[in-house]
C-alpha cells in the first residue's frame, strides 16, 4: 500500500505542475459549487487511499469496480465526480499555488496517518 500511495501521489503532483507549465490559461469562472478546501483535502486523501489499496491489492476488485469505490467517497462527502473535476479544474487553471499548498495538507495528512498506523502496528 505504501508504494501504491507514493505512486499516485507522484504522478498526480505532476500532472499538476505539468498543467502549470506551458501557455498561460484563460481564467475560468468560480464555479458556485466550489468544493471548501478542507472538503477537498479529505476526498483527495481518500482518493489516494482507493488507489493505494487497488495498486496493493487490498481490495477485491473482483467484487468492487474502482469507481463504486470513487462514487462512494463522494457521496460520503455530498458530491458527484463532476463537482470534483469542477473544482480540481478550477484550481489547475486559476490557482494552481493553492492547489500546490492543498496537496501539502494531503500529504501531510497521509503522512500522519500512515505514522499511526505504523505505530499501532508495533503496540
Amino acid at each position: 500500500m505504501k508504494y501504491g500511495i507514493s505512486i499516485s501521489l507522484i504522478i498526480f503532483v505532476l500532472a499538476v505542475i505539468a498543467s502549470g507549465c506551458g501557455a498561460k490559461r484563460e481564467k475560468i469562472e468560480k464555479p458556485d459549487d466550489l468544493i471548501p478546501q478542507d472538503t477537498l483535502v479529505s476526498v483527495l486523501v481518500g482518493i489516494h487511499k482507493i488507489d493505494g489499496a487497488i495498486i496493493s491489492n487490498a481490495v477485491d476488485m473482483q467484487k468492487y469496480n474502482k469507481l463504486e469505490l470513487y462514487n462512494s467517497l463522494f457521496k460520503k462527502y455530498n458530491m458527484d465526480e463532476d463537482r470534483f473535476n469542477r473544482t480540481i479544474r478550477y484550481y489547475t487553471v486559476n490557482d494552481v499555488e493553492e492547489l500546490h499548498d492543498l496537496y501539502d495538507d494531503v500529504l501531510a495528512r497521509l503522512s500522519e496517518e500512515k505514522a499511526t498506523l505504523t505505530q499501532k502496528l508495533k503496540e
